[in-house]
């Protein structure tokens, strides 16, 4: 078994990047300050469990759009071919958020998500989300142990909601947005 690294800490600043996504256009992090952004990091070779995290990701981003900005981003060594790879995917799944390619695994690797395989160090990047706050620091974080790990999207929704109120409590100004599917009911600033 290889050292595991659980990712940048809670309440440390998220490192910034800025990558390519899979239409052309550079992103950011930075550009997003004051918004709260939900960061997905994946395995460039999209198996059945990455696909049905996308599916899902799809569903939360209709949830919370108008109060979060979500980001996928895939480890790309410019080395996958065939169906798993994730233009192919991308391209037939119309995903609504910007999909961020990471060359090498360099985003990955500051942001710690990473496993140690065997004696050679290979890294595989596992399933982790990352909640990054107003001011662009790290509010929840899930590393996944392996590569069929799930973030708990239930906790995530619960943190997102305790940023967005503690944010807009500053301004006594709640707009309700619908409730989720795990229940959740999520305010924003108006």
């Amino acid at each position: 078994m290889g050292l595991t690294n659980k990712g940048v800490g809670i309440g440390l600043p998220a490192p910034d990047f800025e990558l390519k996504a899979t239409n052309g256009k550079s992103y950011s992090l930075s550009a997003f300050r004051g918004k709260p952004t939900i960061l997905f990091f994946m395995r460039k070779k999209l198996g059945f469990n990455s696909r049905s995290q996308l599916e899902q990701l799809k569903s939360l981003h209709e949830i919370i759009s108008s109060i979060a900005q979500l980001i996928v981003i895939l480890e790309d060594d410019g080395e996958a071919e065939g169906m798993g790879t994730p233009q192919k995917y991308i391209d037939s799944s119309a995903l609504p958020c910007p999909v961020l390619l990471d060359p090498y695994g360099k985003v990955l690797n500051r942001y710690n998500i990473y496993k140690l395989v065997g004696l050679d160090g290979y890294q595989m990047a596992r399933p982790s989300l990352f909640l990054i706050g107003y001011e662009q620091e790290i509010v929840y974080n899930y590393v996944g142990e392996k590569p069929l790990d799930y973030p708990n999207y239930e906790m995530l929704m619960a943190q997102l909601q305790n940023i967005v109120v503690a944010n807009s409590s500053r301004s006594n100004h709640f707009v309700p947005i619908i409730a989720t599917p795990m229940s959740h009911t999520i305010y924003a600033v108006a």
